[in-house]
């Protein structure tokens, strides 16, 4: 019997050798991108959950009330880690932090400069579950000169040697490390290192000075400094919100200020830290649903095809299927036998399919700036595979097997068949919820290519173009001396210095005070330190007051951004008191509000500080098309002072863009979409009018008999499409406005959504059907009709 129902399969798709290769490719389409984005989903859903336990491990999150609203920050200060082992329930605890300093690190002949390293608890290795290929899990490190590899960084220095116990010199500092362990990292890790060094390098000078005192030095007894994450692993059965209680109180009884005064922690979740937000609200969980949500609409679109193209040949098929009952085929075998020929055209289609996954993927992981690999017989692979085969399956097979096998076998051989009045209205709604979707698409891909170059060109308050950054590394404490000798340079505008990144700022703090400030609402305010042209090197508008001017007396001068005065509420600002840290200064100064974070946070409050001893980068505007000399300006007084460091330097319009890489790659993965589901429409409508040209051949033969021109049959035979089209315009523009105000709530700075752009979505939409259509109802029109009516 299915030996008959594959046969018979073959056979159908044999004979309409159009219609096959339409649904074949459709699907295979449909499939292809279904395929990517689900791994893309699965991938970014899969971080952290391989980790043996992760149930039970959690992610200290403080949070804080500052100016009437709750803070959460993703770090906590070190001295928790260090006591945190007196909490009932922790069963293990670890730390840690970056390390913002870079090592210059060698191996014989091997040399190379290295910013990717972390400073770590031995205990977070067995918290984390990370595998060693080498060295103990249980003692990572032997001393202080102790260094933790990961597999690709061992092989980087080593080759395919072993690692353990070799020796790597840090020649920036004439110190040795040992080798002691080499750990596998997956890339769907929370932890994102190269090489990992003990956390108790933080304690030494401090340890020094300390000795002979009992309990903690150094970073261990350091409850201000908020630069740690801190994971915990919980005794099964503990309540995370009662350890979370316990931090906080423990945190309480060892130290007190004004952010402390509202502290209190809670506990996420390990399985949430890469995908939800530090309070638990959705974070990048919102594009993983959105992506799912893509696939299925465009395996849904690929469906729709096969859908309506099997239902517009049902006449034809009409006497085969009288045959068939009357010689005793029944509802069930017609049913199979349908079902088996959607099944043989889907297998065809995935067989085409995993070809065009396998020919773009590396275009695809290029795309999504992913590393994902493409193994048939991978177990998560599989996975999709069967999802998308079970969607699609369900989407297109059941309902043209239920339609061809209730065909009343009578009516059909005297050709009195009709398919009906509702099959025609379904169909009619499968294209209009077709080029729908196709044109959301459109609209989302409008959008938010708006917003992507309302954010390249939007003024930040402060100019980024042509100025590149360096760290000063042995020029500090020699600022003055390298601000001269490069300002004598023809090809650089400026010179400043400051303490931070200027377009992603981290430092904050709630140690502040002014008059008229309510003690009970801490303010957190970000604090950039700075050198004393900074605001005319980085062309930074002064509303009120005076800069800075380079003498002692600036120490106790603050320069305010308006955002902070308006927090503050204070009027006539210049000249009251300010109270930063333990500094009791004045302001001095207010200037327009600028972009130190993203476009996704608005702008807070932020006070620039004069602070010599505190910077720690270099930032040099180069004279309009003489970058290149600049450079290599720069590049000279470097190799003066840093002779044994590589000449680093980042460009902050590239900053800027990378800040911004995961929204471009939005930007970018919909507009391929939105191609796919248009092309898929588009094929499938051009199968129907292809159809619809057939049955009409002898009409369209009488009416050019009858003198119609070829411009009037076109618009015959095209018409309905079009309102159809039309409809699916008017349906989608508002749900299109939908998603996309909902997405630009994401972003404190947007650009407004216009009215233009639902007009400019569906006429494009509309273009490229009447392109479709026009194909193949000009090449009916143009036939010749003695032809089509000899033909009947």
């Amino acid at each position: 019997m299915f030996k008959n129902y594959w046969k018979t399969a073959f056979r159908s798709v044999r004979n309409n050798k159009f219609t096959s290769f339409i649904s074949i490719f459709g699907l295979a389409i449909g499939l292809t991108a279904g395929i990517l984005i689900l791994l893309w989903c699965q991938d970014e859903k899969s971080y952290n959950q391989s980790i043996k336990g992760a149930a039970n491990i959690y992610r200290a999150v403080p949070g804080f009330m500052s100016g009437g609203n709750k803070s959460y920050f993703p770090t906590v200060p070190p001295a928790l880690g260090y006591v945190a082992k007196q909490v009932p329930g922790i069963e293990k605890s670890g730390r840690i932090t970056t390390n913002w300093n870079e090592m210059v690190l060698g191996y014989k002949d091997k040399v190379f400069s290295e910013r990717n390293s972390a400073f770590i608890d031995p205990a977070l290795f067995d918290v984390l579950d990370i595998a060693f290929i080498e060295g103990n899990r249980q003692m990572p490190f032997h001393d202080n000169r102790s260094i933790v590899l990961t597999e690709a960084y061992a092989k980087k220095y080593f080759g395919n040697e072993a690692a353990l116990g070799k020796v790597i010199t840090r020649q920036d500092k004439k110190e040795s490390y040992t080798v002691t362990g080499v750990v596998k990292m997956p890339h769907n890790s929370q932890v994102h290192f190269d090489y990992f060094i003990p956390f108790n390098i933080l304690n030494e000078s401090a340890a020094a000075t300390a000795a002979g005192t009992n309990g903690p030095t150094g970073e261990d007894a350091d409850w201000n400094n908020y630069d740690f994450e801190m994971y915990l692993r919980l005794t099964p059965g503990t309540t995370p919100a009662a350890v979370a209680a316990a931090l906080t109180r423990l945190q309480k009884a060892n130290f007190s200020d004004n952010i402390t005064r509202t502290l209190e922690y809670h506990l996420q979740p390990l399985s949430q830290v890469h995908l939800y937000n530090l309070d638990g609200s959705d974070g990048l969980i919102t594009m993983v649903r959105i992506f799912t949500w893509v696939a299925f609409v465009i395996l849904l679109i690929a469906s729709i095809n096969y859908i309506n193209l099997t239902t517009a040949k049902a006449a034809q098929r009409a006497r085969e299927i009288g045959v068939r009952k009357i010689i005793g085929a029944g509802k069930r075998q017609l049913f199979f036998q349908f079902v088996g020929e959607s099944v043989l055209v889907f297998l065809m289609a995935m067989v085409v399919s995993v070809l065009l996954v396998k020919l773009v993927f590396p275009m695809y992981n290029a795309l999504t700036g992913k590393a994902l690999s493409f193994n048939l017989f991978d177990t998560a692979v599989l996975k999709v595979l069967c999802i998308t085969m079970a969607v699609t399956l369900v989407a297109s097979a059941v309902y043209p097997a239920v339609l061809l096998s209730s065909f009343r076998p009578l009516q059909a051989i005297k050709g009195r068949f009709s398919i009906g009045r509702g099959n025609h209205l379904l169909r009619k709604l499968l294209v209009v919820s077709q080029f729908g979707f196709s044109v959301v698409f459109i609209i989302c891909t409008i959008i938010i290519g708006r917003q992507l170059n309302y954010i390249r060109q939007m003024n930040l308050g402060l100019d980024r173009e042509n100025v590149f950054r360096i760290d000063l590394k042995n020029m500090y404490g020699r600022y003055d001396a390298v601000k001269d000798a490069l300002l004598r340079e023809p090809s650089i505008a400026g010179v400043t210095a400051a303490g931070q990144d200027v377009l992603q700022v981290s430092s904050n703090t709630t140690t502040n005070d002014w008059p008229g400030k309510d003690p009970a609402k801490p303010q957190l305010i970000f604090t950039l330190p700075v050198e004393r042209d900074f605001l005319s090197a980085m062309r930074i508008k002064l509303v009120a007051g005076k800069g800075f001017s380079g003498t002692a007396a600036d120490s106790n001068y603050f320069i305010l951004n308006e955002a902070a005065i308006r927090e503050m509420g204070l009027k006539d600002p210049i000249g009251k008191s300010f109270t930063l840290y333990q500094t009791k200064g004045i302001i001095a100064g207010i200037v327009q509000d600028f972009h130190y974070l993203n476009m996704h946070a608005k702008i807070g409050p932020c006070v620039i500080l004069w602070k010599p001893q505190w910077l720690g980068q270099l930032y040099v505007r180069a004279a309009a098309g003489h970058t290149q000399d600049a450079l290599a300006a720069v590049q000279r007084v470097w190799n003066n002072y840093n002779p044994g460091y590589p000449f680093a330097y980042v460009f902050l319009d590239d900053v800027y863009n990378k800040m911004y890489t995961a929204d471009q790659r939005t930007g970018a993965l919909f507009k391929v979409f939105a191609f796919i589901a248009i092309f898929i429409s588009c094929l499938g409508l051009f199968g129907l009018m292809t159809y619809t040209a057939q049955l009409k051949t002898r009409e369209i033969g009488i009416r050019k008999v009858l003198g119609a021109s070829v411009f009037s049959v076109t618009g015959l035979l095209a018409k309905d499409f079009i309102r159809l089209v039309v409809i699916a315009v008017l349906i989608a523009s508002p749900v299109g406005w939908y998603f996309m105000n909902s997405w630009l709530q994401n972003f404190a700075y947007r650009s407004p959504v216009s009215w233009w752009v639902f007009p400019l979505a569906g006429m494009f939409a509309l273009l490229i059907a009447v392109v479709t259509l026009s194909f193949q109802a000009i090449r009916a029109a143009l036939a010749k009709p003695v032809k089509s009516l000899r033909s009947e």
